[in-house]
């Protein structure tokens, strides 16, 4: 069984670097690990040889358009069995990396929950009563064409919303218009609204772990890139 992660470097070339220093940590902490990198043609020169040490770094490099949220048409064309998607501006600190498969027996879907440590913008989530939501930004599937599928149309959602143009146009209830750029609100109307029509029972999905799911995803407030 293949397992691998993907990373998404488009919409604008800082991404491109992010991606490659995301590549570099994730291989300091588990050295065997695959990487399918997505991006532009034309950030190419800016990832730095694809090499470290005389080893490649990238196991496969596909294309894609400078599409906002163009990760999840990749996410839709990845081989790997098990496939682990990581945002390009995130960082790997420990070796415990090289465990995030080890939860996802027969589940479709492993997320992490959206906290106020692991999300830039906090304020649209509620979680009064305990509620949580799952964060777009780091996840876990077994692949399946049932998986490409879901893509696809977690990628479709999110447009339809997205390009809304005025409140007015807004017919959304349990949302609101200025929500409509997180794809992790497309996400919830399909992971976790039973009551919205893009409502998905088929995707077997956890939390990657009941208890600590925070360990694997969340924000330094003292670490700045500069």
């Amino acid at each position: 069984m293949s397992k691998g992660f993907v990373i998404v470097a488009s919409n604008a070339p800082r991404f491109a670097w992010y991606a490659h220093t995301l590549a570099l940590s994730l291989l300091d902490f588990y050295p065997t690990a695959k990487i399918h990198l997505f991006t532009e043609k034309q950030f190419l020169p800016l990832i730095d040889k694809h090499f470290k040490n005389g080893t490649k770094i990238y196991d496969d490099i596909g294309y894609c358009n400078n599409a906002y949220r163009a990760k999840m048409l990749c996410c839709s064309k990845v081989n790997y069995d098990q496939v682990c998607y990581l945002d390009a501006d995130m960082w790997i600190s420990d070796e415990m990396i090289s465990h995030v498969f080890d939860n996802l027996n027969s589940t479709d879907m492993l997320w992490t929950k959206i906290r106020e440590m692991s999300a830039a913008d906090h304020s649209w989530w509620d979680w009064r009563n305990g509620v949580r939501h799952p964060h777009g930004g780091f996840f876990v599937w077994n692949n399946s064409d049932k998986m490409k599928e879901f893509f696809k149309t977690w990628y479709e959602h999110f447009y339809e919303w997205h390009l809304v143009k005025s409140p007015e146009e807004w017919t959304e209830f349990s949302y609101t218009f200025e929500q409509r750029h997180w794809d992790q609100i497309s996400l919830h109307a399909m992971l976790m609204n039973s009551n919205h029509r893009w409502y998905r029972p088929d995707i077997k999905w956890k939390w990657i772990d009941d208890y600590e799911d925070w360990r694997w995803n969340y924000i330094d407030p003292h670490y700045e890139i500069t």
